[in-house]
């Protein structure tokens, strides 16, 4: 078995693989926004201005720090201003306010794309890019582009200008992910007035995108043993003060667990991580190792005697996981014990079936969605079995009273691939209420309590080529690699130690699922000439 490893050391830790230090009186980025101005947005277009005065307002515009340019494109891009454009943040602010509404009917964001490219992210134009100042582009956009993106947005992350998308009503979710950074860096909402609701998240974003913690290997640098010990050998102390924990447990999260960095979570590869952390953090780590959890990695926290035992115990995967230590020179006492869970496989328990007390709690995830949505509800063990299909209820009451009315099946084995396979099969079809041809979002929503006893891949592929978006809830004994194989996009995959936890959950599932935009309508062929 080949475990995939990343190293995290702060502060006081003679050699690492990621070290973090975070200087808050430091910070240094370059911001781009790439604002939509074609006619779609035309009557929103004062929304979408607050938005971005919004996001100014809370960074730190100086020359020496975080620097701004806006650009406003529709069949081609114009620049409003530039990154050494304005000094302060009152300047920026009030060039935003002055900005007028560009118009145009066609949307070429490829062209806006490579127009930034070519003309924003330059020495020329302010950006600090050669220095190693982070480079963010934002764009913000309401419909499909009229012209291809993937080349231009492949060449901008080729500079490493990490881009945040922004989708608005018609805008195409596919587009803004190849766009994107990585699938986590894209926002939707439906309407540009919407676009307040994302404001925290979308802040707490940018924050962690400053050059914060330095990254001495990829997962993929090295091929042998002996090169990636050479390596560490060679590193050096990082220093600085604050030590920021969670913000640098989120560049794990976001820069080294994703497949560009070499990191096989996709391929069901094991992904562990070992922090070693000399003090107490200087800002939150619970949200960030969290996000580590959902993803599956497996967290090692080994502290000295100046760490809270609490921060241990949010940042390790389990209380086995936490290692206190009086000094660092005590780590070769522990390296037994570690290298048993390792081979182990890190002592992972074998799935459980769900009992019935955590049907109850199973069923209260489903009562809070609008009525407008069709629902259809599968229970599975060896073999699923329908309770009722999307046409079966026309109205939420009936839907609520017949989930609330259902009985634990029970049964061994668990066969997920095989439910996948038939809700593909028998529900989301015409037969069975799908109205997937009229271009209606179709959305899967599995509860699952264990491992899978089968193949799931297959299964899951095919309901995304069908266009089905599916969500993944699993528990503590859910394998977390399989969950992301089912759902759609890796962060559709949730995770609650019991199901009485689901609650916990149900507003991040619910804001998941308003963000699937609706298909377009597939149209039947005419056959001209035949009675």
């Amino acid at each position: 078995m080949l475990f995939v490893l990343c190293c995290l050391f702060l502060l006081n830790v003679p050699y690492c693989c990621v070290s973090a230090s975070v200087h808050a009186d430091a910070v240094k980025r370059d911001i781009v926004f790439l604002l939509d101005g074609s006619d779609g947005t035309r009557s929103g277009f004062p929304a979408l201005r607050d938005f971005v005065q919004s996001v100014v307002d809370k960074l730190s515009v100086e020359e020496n720090r975080e620097r701004v340019s806006l650009v406003q494109y529709s069949d081609k891009p114009e620049a409003h201003f530039y990154l050494n454009s304005h000094k302060t943040k009152d300047a920026v602010i009030h060039a935003i306010s002055n900005m007028r509404h560009k118009g145009g009917r066609s949307l070429n964001t490829g062209a806006a794309l490579q127009f930034v490219r070519h003309n924003i992210f330059t020495a020329s134009s302010g950006s600090r890019r050669l220095e190693g100042v982070p480079q963010v582009l934002i764009l913000l956009t309401s419909k499909k582009s009229r012209d291809d993106v993937t080349g231009p947005a492949v060449a901008l992350k080729d500079l490493e200008i990490v881009s945040i998308g922004v989708g608005v009503g018609d805008a195409n979710f596919r587009e803004l992910e190849i766009i994107s950074f990585q699938p986590g860096f894209t926002f939707q909402v439906s309407e540009l007035s919407e676009l307040p609701s994302i404001h925290p998240q979308f802040v707490a974003l940018l924050k962690r995108l400053s050059k914060d913690t330095e990254e001495y290997f990829h997962l993929k640098a090295h091929k042998t043993k002996r090169a990636v010990i050479y390596a560490v050998r060679s590193l050096r102390h990082k220093g600085g003060r604050p030590r920021n924990t969670g913000a640098a447990l989120q560049y794990v999260r976001d820069n080294v667990f994703t497949a560009s960095s070499g990191s096989r979570h996709l391929e069901g590869v094991p992904q562990i991580l070992f922090l070693l952390i000399g003090g107490e953090s200087s800002d939150d780590v619970t949200a960030a190792a969290s996000d580590l959890k959902r993803l599956g990695v497996l967290s090692f926290a080994i502290g000295m005697k100046n760490v809270r035992q609490e921060e241990l115990q949010s940042i390790a995967y389990s209380s086995r996981f936490i290692f206190n230590l009086p000094v660092f020179g005590e780590l070769l006492s522990i390296q037994p014990e570690i290298l048993a869970f390792v081979q182990s496989k890190m002592g992972i328990e074998p799935p459980t079936i769900v009992g019935k007390n955590h049907h109850d709690s199973a069923s209260t995830i489903k009562l809070t969605f609008p009525d407008v949505i069709n629902f259809s509800s599968i229970k599975y063990c060896r073999t699923p079995e329908a309770h009722f299909l999307l046409n079966t209820y026309p109205e939420k009451q009936s839907v609520l009273g017949s989930i609330r009315s259902l009985q634990h099946k029970g049964g061994r084995p668990l066969n997920t691939g095989a439910a996948l396979q038939y809700v593909k099969d028998n529900v989301f079809t015409a037969s069975s209420g799908s109205r997937s041809q009229e271009g209606i979002p179709q959305i899967l929503i599995l509860l699952s309590g264990g491992k899978s006893q089968d193949d799931v891949g297959s299964a899951a592929a095919a309901l995304k080529q069908d266009r089905i978006v599916p969500f993944s809830i699993g528990t503590r004994n859910s394998d977390i690699l399989e969950l992301q194989m089912i759902a759609h996009i890796p962060s559709y995959a949730l995770s609650v130690p019991r199901f009485d936890d689901l609650e916990s959950i149900q507003q991040q599932l619910l804001s998941f699922v308003k963000r699937v935009p609706r298909q377009s309508r597939v149209y039947q062929p005419t056959v001209v000439g035949k009675e």
